[in-house]
């Protein structure tokens, strides 16, 4: 008897452009500021938040990442499971479409928060193994 392969397909929607062009700088070195969460807690983070607004912000300190929306965060300490790297600061990003951020994170077992320290703007890496990764760049409209 053979054995069969069992396969999953999953539609993961584009985040709109109707907001116009998106300015991404030139980066002239890596990401001065990395976080590494694991997926399910990223998940379940965006959700609880994405009740109270979209515009969410991740403050990261040298042993804690606050993120949050508006004047509520959860705090993340510096573990084995959150990982804080580089530069410390403040990064933005919007959980408006949270669709496209749930499906990513759910092939996905770690999520990145990838920011330069001399600016805001953030990016949301989620790699799936073999297959690739997907990166949400948040930055300013022109």
């Amino acid at each position: 008897m053979l054995g069969t392969k069992q396969i999953r397909a999953t539609e993961i929607p584009v985040i709109s452009s109707n907001y116009g062009r998106i300015a991404i700088p030139r980066l002239f070195r890596e990401y001065q500021v990395i976080v590494g969460i694991p997926a399910e807690m990223f998940r379940i983070m965006i959700l609880t938040l994405h009740s109270i607004g979209f515009e969410a912000y991740a403050e990261v300190r040298d042993t804690v990442v606050f993120l949050g929306v508006g004047n509520q965060a959860v705090a993340l300490p510096k573990d084995e499971k959150c990982i804080i790297e580089g530069d410390v600061g403040i990064l933005l990003f919007s959980i408006e479409n949270i669709k496209a951020l749930v499906s990513a994170s759910i092939l996905s077992k770690m999520v990145w928060l990838l920011g330069q320290s001399g600016g805001p703007f953030a990016a949301l890496n989620f790699p799936f193994g073999n297959l690739g990764n997907m990166l949400f760049y948040f930055g300013p409209v022109l």
